[in-house]
């Protein structure tokens, strides 16, 4: 791995996870998934990696650290909404296609008659399952993957091949046993913070995930109005949620974790940063100007009718009635879901 990208990597067999499939079938019936149709139609996919490159024998999973500083605070005077952290920057499935077309590159000029095909989020294979085989990692009980040198605070991505790999190797080998074997196991912080309380125990002691529940969910995939009694979820959170992160002894300054990595893969002229000033969201009336504004970023998901709408709560929540002309106008906005929320902020700002 070039020295400037700070990544770890390891590789898996193409074995049968029956296990895993199960597992996630099991989760599926239990209709924890917000009617999310990606997670159903793919079911089937999600353990059969041959079915997206004939002759695959093995799985290399990268994990890309997130540029991690200090959490920020928020700049005095002017009424801004947080950022998730892994969309401050560069979209990461740009930033993690970068690390894979080197690795790519790398890979090809050693083994020139193997076949490769790269991924992030873009097949609907398992990569947090994969991710774990192959040493990236344990599951928190957020959910999430969490290794003694990033903590939680990664990225991942793969890569199919034809290369055969007997076992788990690379740069993965001894991440795991840098951190307390059973960090999670009577540890409920992440569980008791996050404000939707959809973090939950499974009966094996694995976490269970209620995806209707998670600001991430609702700030960025749900694209509906959301009912006025949640918008307390959000607090001054504008587009996903770090909680569960920011509270995880995984990523606690004495145990290791990621601060002060920073690569060039994450770099963007279109970075919004922590925090984005909300009149701007507010200010922004077609998608075009949204675009011309986000393009490149992971804010692009939630198009501008979930950003603007999320500003709208955003504002409601912080009572910043200096922005209520924008609020105001918004109540006129073509799209239904932006005008309604931007009513129901306008009667909480009176009040």
């Amino acid at each position: 791995m070039q020295a400037d990208i700070p990544a770890i990597w390891g590789a898996v067999p193409t074995l049968p996870n029956s296990g895993a499939e199960q597992k996630y079938r099991a989760w599926l019936a239990l209709s924890l998934h917000a009617n999310m149709p990606c997670l159903t139609k793919s079911a089937d996919l999600k353990f059969a990696p041959e079915r997206f490159l004939p002759g695959v024998q093995a799985i290399i999973m990268c994990a890309l650290p997130l540029p991690v500083a200090a959490h920020p605070p928020a700049p005095p005077g002017v009424p801004s909404g947080l950022v998730a952290l892994y969309a401050r920057g560069r979209d990461y499935h740009r930033a993690v296609g970068a690390l894979l077309r080197r690795i790519i590159r790398t890979l090809r000029a050693r083994y020139p008659e193997a076949i490769f095909r790269p991924f992030c989020d873009t097949l609907p294979l398992s990569e947090r399952t994969y991710a774990m085989q192959a040493g990236l990692g344990r599951p928190a009980r957020s959910g999430l993957l969490a290794n003694g040198l990033y903590g939680t605070h990664f990225v991942l991505g793969g890569l199919l091949t034809t290369l055969p790999f007997a076992e788990a190797a690379g740069d993965a080998h001894s991440l795991l046993d840098s951190k307390p074997p059973h960090i999670c196991a009577h540890c409920r912080v992440c569980a008791d913070a996050c404000p939707g309380r959809s973090l939950s125990t499974a009966p094996d002691g694995s976490c269970m995930l209620d995806v209707s529940r998670c600001l991430a969910w609702l700030s960025i995939e749900n694209k509906d109005v959301i009912p006025i009694q949640n918008w307390v979820l959000f607090g001054e959170r504008i587009f996903g949620c770090d909680i569960c992160q920011d509270v995880c002894p995984y990523n606690a300054p004495q145990l290791g974790g990621s601060g002060g990595i920073h690569h060039a893969l994450f770099d963007s002229d279109h970075a919004p940063g922590a925090y984005l000033p909300l009149a701007e969201i507010l200010a922004i009336r077609d998608d075009t100007a949204f675009a011309q504004r986000f393009s490149g970023t992971a804010l692009m998901r939630a198009k501008r009718r979930g950003l603007v709408r999320n500003a709208i709560i955003v504002t409601a929540n912080g009572r910043h009635t200096s922005l209520m002309s924008l609020i105001s106008d918004l109540q006129r906005d073509p799209d239904p879901v932006i005008a309604e929320t931007a009513r129901l902020a306008a009667s909480l700002l009176r009040q």
